[in-house]
């Protein structure tokens, strides 16, 4: 029908069914487009890019150690440092506190040769890895390396993708670092700053100890096993997470604050619920030991272990602790020790005190679980270790003792008496030893104890209290065990003239009863049951036996230390300065250098002139006169001479020596670094005890101030000195002439600056106070 105006029933259905057919391809078309997006951001997303400082801390890393790295831009600058203070940072804060968290890495590398910075350093630093950069890496460490990365022109400027990155540092790994010091690692991670404010941004606390991680995103490795890339005390990447079932093992619980305190890897991990443990199991202590089983993140399940064994502490090692009246026990492997008093925290365990019983050990299954640290005690005995008779070491072939009131030897299944004047002798390998240490003491109360097979320079030394005789794999151990005060009457003599003032001897025996008790509180030797040995690595003990002077000194003193704060005052001393002393910072290592130490001119007055500096020190150290305490001693001032040709037999690599530099001083002049010139490159000599080392000689002769000859001193008597050329041999070798001054490293107390102090009419109090700063001088 026409003329209607409207459509027929067989056009209106196949309009309709064009309509279908364009909505559903619109549909197709749209899904097509959702899927290309999605490709295209896959694609995206799989060729992202890296930036500088993210592969910098990387390549870094596979070349050096992270505490290298971190000492590099105070060695030879910082690329980043200057510019934030330029750009709106406190040029008066702290370096620390100025540098950008990547500047150690990409100021080494920059540094070394292996990156070229930018100049906007920071927008440089912030870009992204390009192919350039991988190119001139790659030509510092590897030929090979380098011809694969070859780019010209614009190439340079492409960044590198993820995926290409990941490749390049792969191989990067293999070139820079042959000995495998990055290895992939498997850990715990129990924590980040959000779990406890004490780590830093950029470290994570794990069974592996706190790490760093700057650059890295590690938040989802927490209560996860993971296994990734580390170097040291670093995790460079390559992250993968292992596990979310974890067992915090031998974890140490408290109650707080309806809290459940959870000590784990160095933090303290706070729940509101932990199952499997109730208050009453805390049975009115501070706290229990327990292992704790979690599932992504959360408790599951946590067994306490409550079974003790008590006792003095004899030896500790890395792998077992003895206790006397129990045993050796081995450790298990997660053994923790907790100081459970005072301020809650986890120790080490060289914390452990030697001769001690400082709270209980918990087992299991005969495995030491943890330790607990659960009083506060340094007592009134000490441990001496009795070296061989040239003081080369710890370890004896054999042991002989005798006494004039007769000796009594125990042991486990041994007891026997040994009758007066007669000899005890004990070889390394005896069937006594096998079962254990055995112990020996005077049979009649007042008798001291021979150590017939030891020389001194008093001959054959006597001690007091009780000889331990111990086996080891290495040799003998000689244990002297004794009143603390006893020790010091045989170390003031040893260490000071008896010759000299009182009040110098007094100050002596409160510096030598501080520096004792801190030896304690170290217990460098407590795998050998000891805390300290006879010779001048601590303090020479029975060199020269007891004198009456020293004696009174001893007693008038009875007691009194130096303290910093509520510590024993970290002290040290020597025997003669230059005229000023230095402080830590000497050794050349990380340790951080405490209050009571400083650097200072040792005399009445202050010239006021920094010794750091070396227009400063030269002069005064040529100087033969000064007006400091201990001006008038030898050794004060002394010189010596060595040859170009001594000088190559030491510094090898470097070809003919054409000059020695010193480069950086400590406070107060003594040399810190020096720079050794040769024909064929450079060497720097770090540290005042390598420096010592690598210059003595025993065969120089020394000249000391105001006439006379020195010899047989192995290392330069101390490191206050300047090195210049001063003259040629006949065939035309160089002649060095070393100025020195003092003897021995010169921090704490000049000994013999305080007994011309004492001369003077100075008390012990003042001396002490004139050398340790800020220190209390008051009875334990």
């Amino acid at each position: 029908m026409r003329g209607t105006g409207r459509p027929d029933r067989n056009v209106r259905t196949h309009a309709a069914g064009r309509k279908q057919i364009l909505f559903f391809a619109g549909l197709v078309l749209l899904a097509f487009a959702v899927l290309a997006s999605l490709s295209l951001y896959r694609k995206k997303e799989s060729h992202g890019t890296i930036s500088r400082k993210e592969a910098g801390r990387k390549l870094a890393l596979a070349l050096k150690d992270q505490e290298w790295i971190d000492t590099y831009p105070e060695e030879y600058g910082s690329l980043f440092r200057d510019k934030t203070a330029e750009n709106g940072g406190d040029a008066e804060e702290p370096a620390a506190q100025n540098a950008e968290w990547y500047d150690g890495y990409l100021t080494f590398l920059a540094g070394s040769g292996y990156l070229e910075a930018g100049e906007d350093v920071h927008a440089w630093a912030d870009g992204a890895f390009t192919r350039g950069d991988a190119m001139m890496a790659a030509e510092k460490v590897s030929a090979g390396l380098a011809e694969e990365y070859r780019v010209y022109g614009k190439e340079t400027e492409e960044t590198l993708s993820t995926e290409a990155w990941e490749n390049f540092y792969e191989k990067f790994l293999l070139a820079a670092d042959p000995e495998r010091n990055v290895k992939k690692t498997a850990f715990t991670v129990f924590g980040t700053c959000k779990e406890d404010a004490g780590l830093g941004q950029w470290q994570i606390a794990t069974s592996l100890g706190i790490l760093r991680c700057e650059g890295e995103e590690v938040s989802g490795w927490v209560d996860r096993d993971v296994s990734a890339l580390v170097r040291g005390n670093a995790v460079i990447g390559g992250g993968e997470i292992l596990s979310d079932r974890i067992v915090y093992s031998n974890a140490w619980v408290t109650r707080e604050d309806n809290n459940w305190k959870v000590f784990v890897g160095g933090i303290v991990r706070t729940f509101k619920k932990l199952p499997g443990i109730e208050a009453e199991d805390l049975n009115g202590q501070n706290g229990v030991l327990a292992d704790i089983s979690l599932e992504k993140g959360k408790p599951k399940d946590a067994v306490p272990k409550k079974e003790t064994v008590e006792g003095r502490i004899l030896s500790v090692s890395d792998e077992e602790i003895e206790i006397e009246g129990v045993g050796t026990i081995p450790m298990a492997e997660n053994f923790h020790v907790y100081k459970t008093y005072g301020e809650m925290r986890e120790e080490k365990t060289g914390d452990m005190l030697i001769g001690y019983d400082l709270g209980p050990v918990i087992v299991e299954n005969g495995e030491a679980c943890a330790a607990l640290i659960a009083r506060d005690l340094i007592g009134d005995s000490i441990r001496v270790l009795i070296m061989t008779d040239d003081f080369s070491t710890i370890f004896h072939d054999m042991a002989v003792l005798r006494s004039e009131g007769g000796l009594t030897v125990t042991g486990e299944g041994i007891s026997k008496s040994v009758p007066a004047g007669e000899r005890f002798t004990v070889r390394l390998g005896d069937e006594l030893l096998r079962r254990g240490r055995i112990t020996v003491r005077p049979s009649t109360e007042g008798k001291e104890i021979e150590l017939t097979s030891i020389n001194r320079l008093q001959g054959k030394p006597t001690c007091r209290g009780t000889v331990e005789l111990r086996s080891t794999s290495e040799g003998l151990l000689i244990i002297n065990e004794l009143k603390l005060e006893d020790y010091l009457k045989r170390v003031v003599p040893s260490e000071m003239p008896e010759s000299f003032p009182l009040e110098a001897l007094k100050a002596q025996a409160v510096t030598a009863r501080s520096f004792a008790c801190r030896q304690i509180l170290n217990n460098v030797y407590s795998r050998y049951g000891a805390h300290v040995d006879d010779s001048t690595n601590c303090q020479v003990y029975n060199n020269i036996g007891e004198t009456g002077m020293s004696n009174r000194a001893v007693e008038e003193t009875a007691g009194i230390m130096l303290y910093d704060g509520d510590e024993p005052a970290q002290v040290y001393y020597f025997s003669t300065s230059c005229g000023y002393t230095t402080d830590l910072n000497a050794w050349g290592t990380e340790d951080e250098n405490p209050d009571c130490i400083a650097g200072r001119y040792v005399g009445s007055g202050d010239p006021g002139k920094d010794m750091s500096k070396d227009e400063n020190f030269t002069p005064f150290i040529m100087k033969k006169d000064g007006g400091s305490y201990d001006s008038s001693y030898p050794m004060y001032r002394w010189t010596a001479e060595f040859t170009g040709q001594w000088a190559k037999k030491r510094i090898t690599g470097i070809g003919t020596i054409y000059g020695f530099f010193v480069e950086k001083r400590a406070a107060g002049g003594s040399a810190l670094k020096i720079r050794v010139v040769g024909s064929k490159g450079e060497k720097v000599i770090r540290g005042m005890m390598s420096i010592r080392r690598i210059l003595g000689d025993a065969a120089r002769t020394y000249y000391p101030n105001g006439g006379g000859k020195i010899s047989g001193i192995d290392i330069l008597p101390s490191a206050f000195i300047h090195i210049d050329e001063t003259s040629r041999t006949a065939d035309g070798d160089r002649v060095f002439t070393v100025w020195g001054g003092g003897m021995g490293h010169g921090i704490g107390m000049s000994q013999n600056a305080a007994g011309a102090m004492a001369e003077q009419g100075k008390t012990c109090g003042e001396i002490l106070k004139f050398f340790y700063k800020d220190v209390d001088v008051r009875k334990r």
